[in-house]
């Protein structure tokens, strides 16, 4: 009960849609839009201010002008989505970090720090362990390092996005159902001068440039009159070194970085997953019907190569006679849920859901 009574004292929702700023927007809104566009708005500003209690809350005002711009379907900030399309990685998502790696970075976010080659020379000697490399460089994004590596004509770079220390096909997920993409290690011991890989892909830390192989390859990079421009942030480097630390204890990578606890979820789990969620979604008013269902779908997909492997995902069939209507309403409801749309049903894949969403799905198409 102590607790609870730090939390900030929030006005009603009768008292926002009241006010002036709101009234005006509910003239130009219609009301089962601003039913959906205003759930769970006074709870997700109670959750944001749980811990903030003595920074005070925001003026009536401030708050209505919030409410005001989400029912205009202005999102006043960047917020989670329930990414049910299947794919982990797209140019779309920002991949989500490990625990220790958001720790990491908001350890140093919230103090001054120096700048200093350490974390740089840290996470080099990681990468340089983990996989046999001569040396290694981290730079600010993976195309400044596929550009640069590129560049080095005398060395040969092999330019793999989403190469990481694991393969795929050895986590468990459907070794024969889905294609080998091959290790940073491997590229190495196959002869490779120079690998470029993000550290936003199969690695499953901060979107960065990770450059690895020849010491004299790396040196010449080094050498660049932008060299200490292009390189990474600490807050890059202190989330990668976070995420590099976990591959230390091979046996329990999967369970700590988000990516690869949705790449090995057993197609079982997902099966009961979408045959205990199917009949919930099914009851709502816009649904005809929701079919739990067993396909392939991507879960990569790049500018040249697409990856895809087996999964569960339901089959939603709408009342309406097109899939256009409830696409677009999932797209604007809070927490957004993004999906495949076909002409004739959506599709939600587990695949790509993390668990603790489940509820908030059903909850979701309650209010569509």
């Amino acid at each position: 009960m102590k607790s609870e009574s730090r939390l900030p004292k929030l006005p009603s929702m009768t008292e926002l849609l009241q006010h002036p700023s709101v009234e005006k927007v509910l003239q130009r809104v219609n009301q089962s839009t601003v039913a959906q566009r205003a759930t769970g708005f006074l709870a997700e500003l109670h959750s944001s201010w749980r811990d903030k209690a003595e920074q005070g809350v925001p003026s009536l005002s401030q708050l209505a002008e919030r409410l005001a711009q989400r029912l205009m379907g202005q999102p006043v900030h960047a917020a989670p989505a329930i990414n049910a399309t299947g794919q982990i990685f797209s140019s779309r998502w920002q991949t989500p970090l490990s625990d220790a790696a958001q720790q990491e970075m908001l350890r140093v976010a919230g103090e001054f720090h120096e700048s200093t080659p350490a974390q740089q020379q840290q996470v080099c000697a990681l990468l340089c362990e983990l996989t046999g490399a001569e040396a290694a460089w981290v730079l600010s994004s993976y195309r400044v390092a596929s550009e640069l590596a590129s560049g080095c004509e005398d060395f040969c770079a092999d330019l793999a996005n989403i190469a990481g220390l694991v393969d795929p096909s050895e986590s468990g997920y459907a070794p024969a159902a889905m294609p080998s993409v091959r290790t940073i290690s491997a590229r190495i011991e196959s002869g490779a001068e120079l690998v470029v890989c993000d550290g936003a892909g199969l690695l499953g830390g901060p979107s960065c440039g990770i450059v690895v192989g020849r010491r004299d390859a790396i040196e010449r990079l080094q050498r660049h009159v932008w060299a200490d421009m292009l390189a990474a942030g600490n807050m890059q480097l202190v989330a990668l070194i976070a995420t590099l630390l976990a591959y230390r204890t091979t046996e329990w990578v999967i369970h700590q970085i988000p990516i690869w606890q949705l790449l090995s979820t057993p197609l079982e789990n997902l099966r009961q997953r979408c045959e205990r969620l199917a009949p919930l979604i099914a009851e709502c008013q816009a649904v005809d019907a929701a079919v739990p269902t067993q396909c392939e779908s991507l879960w990569y997909v790049g500018e040249q190569i697409q990856l895809a492997g087996p999964t569960w995902a339901i089959q939603l069939r709408p009342t309406e006679e097109t899939t256009e209507p409830i696409a677009l309403q999932l797209a604007e409801a809070s927490p957004m849920v993004a999906s495949r749309v076909l002409p004739d049903a959506v599709w939600f894949d587990m695949r790509s859901v993390f668990p603790r969403w489940d509820q908030q799905l059903v909850e979701v198409f309650r209010n569509v």
